[in-house]
């Protein structure tokens, strides 16, 4: 699949929370499909879409109740995720 995201940096306060946006163009069966979300550095797995539903049990700690995913976005190709409670590790 060819995804579009941002083209820049996002820039957003300490705390506060981000959409990471992500799209596909062309239609998907999401009951088999599988997302993950990962820092790049790290290969930390920040969440888990597989199945059908998010797997918050597969992901790490530090993100528990801070990942979500807009399941019901996906039948429209977006796999966005929101990251609440900024860090700076987050970074």
């Amino acid at each position: 699949f060819n995804t579009k995201g941002p083209s820049g940096r996002l820039a957003v306060p300490l705390g506060g929370s981000v959409v990471l946006p992500c799209y596909v163009q062309k239609s998907i069966l999401w009951k088999r499909l599988k997302v993950e979300w990962r820092k790049t550095d790290t290969k930390t797995l920040v969440h888990l879409f597989e199945d059908g539903e998010s797997r918050p049990e597969s992901q790490q700690q530090d993100y528990h109740d801070r990942a979500h995913f807009f399941t019901e976005e996906i039948q429209h190709g977006n796999f966005s995720l929101r990251l609440d409670n900024l860090t700076a590790e987050d970074a």
